[in-house]
């Protein structure tokens, strides 16, 4: 199998599965479930349609990534380095904020680092010479 099948199969089975939580999240709850306010019920059906719209460039993406396009594996990087640097930035804020104690921090801490891992090891995986060469030797037509 090539790296690019594997890599664009993986991508296409998480937009597929988060389009469908998303979507049946949206059926059951509708747009607007119930917010304390309209401004809270405008932000979360923003938020629902925004991710629906994220779950759908990530099936868009996988085509992509399955023709061996390099700028669709840049992009990839990039979307994992955003994953990583907003997980940090809310495990921080969850860490200054919810901890009470000292487990709570490690806790914090802990999934932090967790929800870290997997976007590192995409970026690994994207960075070895056998996938970038895959990806660069593909013609641009």
């Amino acid at each position: 199998m090539k790296w690019s099948r594997l890599i664009s199969f993986s991508v296409a089975v998480l937009g597929i599965g988060l389009s469908l939580s998303f979507i049946l999240f949206t059926c059951e709850k509708g747009l607007f479930y119930g917010g304390v306010s309209e401004f809270a019920n405008l932000l979360s059906a923003g938020g629902l349609v925004l991710l629906d719209l994220i779950s759908v460039a990530f099936v868009v993406l996988s085509y992509f990534l399955h023709r061996g396009r390099n700028w669709a594996r840049i992009a990839l990087i990039g979307v994992c380095v955003c994953v990583c640097v907003v997980v940090s930035i809310g495990g921080l804020f969850g860490l200054l904020l919810a901890s009470e104690s000292f487990l709570d921090a490690a806790s914090s801490v802990g999934l932090v680092v967790a929800g870290m891992m997997v976007p590192i090891f995409v970026i690994l995986v994207l960075r070895q010479p056998d996938v970038i060469k895959e990806f660069n030797g593909r013609s641009k037509t």
